[in-house]
C-alpha cells in the first residue's frame, strides 16, 4: 500500500503538479505583459528555464534581410557569451528542421545528425552517454519554431540541457509546445502592435497607411470608442476579427464589446475603458467573447489608447486562445485526476479532505473515511491479465461513484485502493452507504466473467482529526475485517 502523497513519474518526464502548472501560467502572464519584442523574447527565454526545466533557452529573430539572429538568452554566461548576437540564415534552420524528428509542433535534432561541416555553436559540459539512447547527448537539439497567421518563420526557441539529463518525455515536450504556442501569441502580438503603432505615428501625415496595415493584419484589431456616452462601441473592425468572432463587419460596428462578454469580463472591462487615458494607457488581459454561434472563445486581447480622426478611442488586438485554454484546463485536471478511472487522486483527496477536517473542527459535524480494495486483485491480473484488471478497476470506480452523494469524493489511491470521503454524514446514512458499496457477496463485473468482492474500513473524523490519521485508522478498519472474514 502507499503510505505517502508522493508522485512518481518516469525519467524524462516533469511532475505536472498544481505548482508546476501555475509556475508556467504565471511566466505566460509575464510573457504577455512585456512591452518590446526583445523584451518579450527575453521573457519567453527566461520563461523556459524556469518553469519548464531546462537550463538554457536562447530565441532567434528573424530580420528584415530574412536572416536570423540570436536576441536573448537564458542560461550560464558562457552560453549568453557564444550566443547573444549569432547570425543564421533562414536556410540554415530549413536544413536543420529536415534534418530533425518531428516532435509534435517541436523539431528534435539527435546528435549523429548533423553534418559534418556544420559548426555547433554554444556546446554544454555534458558527459557523452554511451549505452542510454535516451540520454541527453552535448549536441542534441530541440527547436520550437514560431510562426506568423500567415505561416512564416518569425523566431525559433532553441533549448538544451533538460533537467535530469535525458531526452525529455512526452509530458515535457506538451509543456514546452505550451509555452512555445504562448510565447508565439506573444511575440506576433509584439510584432503587430509595433507595426501598427509605427503606423499609427505615421498616420498623422497618412491615414491610408494605418488602415492598410490594420486592414492586412492577420490578428483581429479594433478600434473602440472611449469617448462619453459612447464608450466600448465598435468603430472599425478588420476582416480578421470578423473571421474570429464569427460576426459580419455590420453587426459589430456600432455595437458595444461589453455586449458580447459574460457578466464577470463584462463588468472588468467596463472598469478597464473607464481607467484608460487616465490611469494607464495600455494593459494586456483574457476575456471571453461570445461567438456568432454562441459558444465562448478565450481570447488574449493588447489594449492602446489611441486617438482616431480626433474622437479618443483604444486599439484592441485580438488572438484566439481557446486552445491553449483547453490545454491548460486538462493539465490542471490530470494533476489531480487517475488516469484509468477520472476518480479524484490521492493529491485531491488530501486537499479535500484537510477541507472537510477544518469544517468538521468548526461546525461539529461527524465525517467518515471508507477506505476500500479487490480481494485477491493480485490473482485477478494473474489469471486474466491487466486488461481485464484495468476493467474491474473502472467497474468498481463507477460503483463507488454511483452509490455516494453528490458532495462526496470518491478518490482511487492507486493499485486496487479506493477511499470515499463522506463529509457532514449521519451515522444511519453511513450505514446505508456502506451496505450499498459492498453487499457481502460477490459481484460479478459485466463483460469480463470475474467474480470480486469488496473489503471496506471506515474511519469517522470531528474535531481535532488529522487527515493521515483517519486515512491510515480506516485502512486498518479494512484490514481487520479482511481477517474478521478469513481471508487475506
Amino acid at each position: 500500500m502507499p503510505t505517502g502523497d508522493e508522485t512518481r513519474t518516469p525519467q524524462g518526464e516533469p511532475d505536472v503538479s498544481l505548482a508546476t502548472v501555475r509556475r508556467l501560467f504565471d511566466v505566460s502572464s509575464a510573457v504577455l505583459a512585456r512591452q518590446s519584442i526583445t523584451e518579450v523574447l527575453q521573457g519567453v527565454a527566461d520563461g523556459v528555464t524556469s518553469a519548464l526545466g531546462f537550463a538554457v533557452a536562447a530565441v532567434n529573430l528573424r530580420q528584415d534581410d530574412g536572416s536570423f539572429v540570436v536576441v536573448a538568452v537564458a542560461g550560464p554566461q558562457s552560453a549568453k557569451d557564444t550566443l547573444l548576437g549569432a547570425v543564421s540564415s533562414a536556410q540554415d534552420f530549413d536544413e536543420e528542421f529536415l534534418r530533425a524528428e518531428p516532435w509534435g509542433a517541436l523539431c528534435f535534432v539527435p546528435h549523429d545528425r548533423w553534418a559534418d561541416d556544420v559548426a555547433p555553436g554554444w556546446v554544454p559540459d555534458l558527459p557523452v552517454p554511451c549505452d542510454d539512447p535516451d540520454a541527453w547527448h552535448p549536441l542534441d537539439a530541440l527547436f520550437a519554431p514560431l510562426r506568423a497567421p500567415d505561416g512564416t518563420l518569425v523566431a525559433v526557441l532553441s533549448v538544451d540541457v533538460p533537467e535530469g539529463g535525458r531526452r525529455p518525455g512526452p509530458a515535457a515536450r506538451e509543456l514546452l509546445e505550451m509555452f512555445a504556442a504562448q510565447a508565439n501569441i506573444a511575440v506576433n502580438s509584439a510584432r503587430v502592435l509595433a507595426r501598427l503603432r509605427e503606423e499609427t505615428a505615421r498616420a498623422q501625415a497618412s491615414d491610408a497607411a494605418f488602415r492598410l496595415a490594420f486592414e492586412r493584419s492577420d490578428t483581429g484589431m479594433a478600434l473602440i470608442s472611449r469617448s462619453e456616452g459612447s464608450a466600448g462601441v465598435f468603430r472599425e473592425v478588420n476582416n480578421a476579427l470578423c473571421r474570429i468572432s464569427g460576426y459580419s463587419r455590420e453587426v459589430l460596428l456600432g455595437s458595444s464589446v461589453v455586449d458580447y462578454a459574460g457578466p464577470e469580463d463584462a463588468a472588468a472591462g467596463r472598469s478597464a475603458l473607464s481607467r484608460l487615458g487616465r490611469e494607464v494607457m495600455a494593459y494586456r488581459a483574457e476575456r471571453t467573447f461570445r461567438h456568432a454561434d454562441g459558444h465562448h472563445l478565450h481570447v488574449a486581447i493588447d489594449v492602446t489608447v489611441v486617438d482616431h480622426d480626433g474622437e479618443p478611442c483604444v486599439m484592441v488586438s485580438v488572438e484566439d486562445v481557446t486552445d491553449r485554454k483547453r490545454t491548460e484546463a486538462r493539465l490542471t485536471h490530470d494533476a489531480f485526476h487517475d488516469d484509468l478511472t477520472g476518480l479524484a487522486n490521492r493529491r485531491l483527496l488530501l486537499q479535500r479532505l484537510d477541507m472537510a477536517l477544518a469544517r468538521a473542527s468548526h461546525s461539529g459535524r461527524q465525517g467518515a473515511v471508507l477506505f476500500l480494495d479487490i480481494d485477491d486483485f493480485k490473482g485477478v491480473n494473474d489469471a486474466h491479465g491487466h486488461d481485464i484488471g484495468d476493467a474491474v478497476l473502472v467497474f468498481v470506480a463507477e460503483r463507488l461513484a454511483s452509490v455516494v452523494r453528490g458532495r462526496d469524493t470518491v478518490a482511487r489511491l492507486g493499485g486496487d485502493e479506493f477511499v470515499v470521503l463522506a463529509e457532514d454524514i449521519l451515522s444511519e446514512d453511513l450505514e446505508a452507504m456502506r451496505e450499498r458499496m459492498v453487499s457481502g457477496t460477490e459481484m460479478l463485473v459485466p463483460g469480463t466473467g470475474v467474480r470480486i468482492r469488496l473489503s471496506m474500513g471506515a474511519a469517522t473524523f470531528g474535531a481535532g482529526a488529522s487527515a493521515r490519521e483517519t486515512l491510515r485508522e480506516a485502512d486498518l478498519a479494512m484490514y481487520e475485517s479482511k481477517r474478521a472474514r478469513g481471508r487475506r
